[in-house]
């Protein structure tokens, strides 16, 4: 039976789920970003997130050099060119989020924390493995409620 496909809101523009095993944070507890200061700052934002909300503290290293279990990189080449999109890959040997953009690798963490969290079961976050590719559909995104219904 096919795995359900992750609660993401806002629903991603792609999901795809891949066959393999999913990545575990278990082994590789650290998150690098690019020298940039603005990947800097999603990638502390990240940590915190995850600190505050899922209790999980990650290592933050600077630079990406090394082996680690997520990295968040800005990268002109990177996969999805529209405006504010980003690509995040999961797979057995960790988690990427790149982007053309600071806005979006700040989404794409976002949407990372969504995916990561922690199976009471296991004690460790565990990700399937699949690739999510998403750019904003609307130049403006709002919520309006009508409380005079």
């Amino acid at each position: 039976m096919a795995a359900a496909p992750p609660s993401l809101l806002p629903l991603p523009v792609s999901v795809r789920q891949a066959a393999a095993t999913s990545a575990s944070t278990r082994k590789r507890r650290s998150v690098a970003g690019d020298a940039s200061a603005a990947t800097g700052r999603t990638v502390r934002y990240l940590d915190d997130l995850l600190a505050r909300t899922r209790g999980l503290r990650l290592r933050v290293a600077a630079g990406g050099a090394g082996v680690h279990g997520i990295v968040l990189e800005r990268d002109p080449q990177a996969p999805v060119a529209e405006p504010e999109g980003y690509a995040l890959d999961v797979t057995p040997q960790g988690i990427r989020v790149v982007a053309r953009s600071d806005a979006g690798l700040f989404h794409g963490a976002v949407t990372l924390w969504q995916l990561l969290t922690p199976d009471a079961k296991q004690g460790a976050v565990a990700v399937p493995a699949l690739a999510i590719r998403d750019w904003p559909r609307f130049r403006w995104r709002g919520l309006m409620l009508d409380s005079a219904r």
